[in-house]
Order: structure tokens, then C-alpha cells, then sequence
């Protein structure tokens, strides 16, 4: 769906796409880049959906000023490659997801890195 959004000029609006989470445990991904970068793991996410396609305009969702300051900065940050395909490979294809992990367990975060990076579940 990407994809044809990005072909056409479509913009792609995930809706509350950082619910992030097993990723922002403690030892996970998004908590141990966030911390190179000075950053929180849901700022993490919003730089990551914003560097994977030009047409993406997330929708994180907000309760104060100050959070949706902390949001806003999320488009400062800048991810080097290695950084950006951590996070890329930090959800891992259908195939290898534990049998008992249910297409509606996952976060919203987990549904919308799969659906970018091409890894269709269900």
C-alpha cells in the first residue's frame, strides 16, 4: 500500500502509529537507539516513519503542549543507516513471530513497521 501511495503522490497517514511497546523495553531496540540519540523510543518511532517513505504523515497523538513539543522534534532527529535498519529488522517477518503472538497483539507501531517494510501478516 506504501508503495502505491509513494508511485502516486498519495500521502500515507498512519493513525497512532507509536504505541511502541515490547520495541521500547528497557534492552529493546528502540530504547537503546533513543538512547545514542538523546531521544525517547515514540520520538524514535516518528523519526523512523518519517525517513522510511516522503509521503508519511503520522498521526502520534497527544495529551499536553509538552508532549506534542516532543513529538514535533521527533523531525529533527536524524537516523544513520545502521540506525534506521535496526529498526527496520526490529519486528521480525510473520514467520519467525513466536506462535502464539496474534496479529492483534502487536502495537500499533509493530503493525505499521511491518506493513513499511513490505512484511504482510495474516
Amino acid at each position: 500500500m506504501l508503495e502505491h501511495c509513494e508511485k502516486e503522490g498519495i500521502g500515507f497517514i498512519p493513525w497512532f502509529p507509536i504505541a511502541t511497546g515490547d520495541l521500547a523495553r528497557p534492552d529493546g531496540p528502540l530504547a537503546r537507539i533513543a538512547g545514542e540519540l538523546g531521544a525517547t523510543p515514540a520520538q524514535l518511532a516518528i523519526a523512523w516513519l518519517l525517513r522510511r517513505s516522503p509521503v508519511t504523515l503520522p498521526i502520534p497523538g497527544t495529551s499536553s503542549v509538552a508532549h506534542l513539543e516532543e513529538n514535533v522534534a521527533a523531525a529533527g532527529l536524524r537516523l544513520t543507516d545502521e540506525q534506521f535498519e535496526a529498526l527496520s529488522r526490529a519486528v521480525p517477518p510473520r514467520e519467525e513471530s513466536p506462535p502464539d503472538r496474534k496479529k492483534e497483539q502487536l502495537t500499533p507501531l509493530a503493525q505499521a513497521i511491518r506493513i513499511l517494510s513490505g512484511r504482510r501478516s495474516g
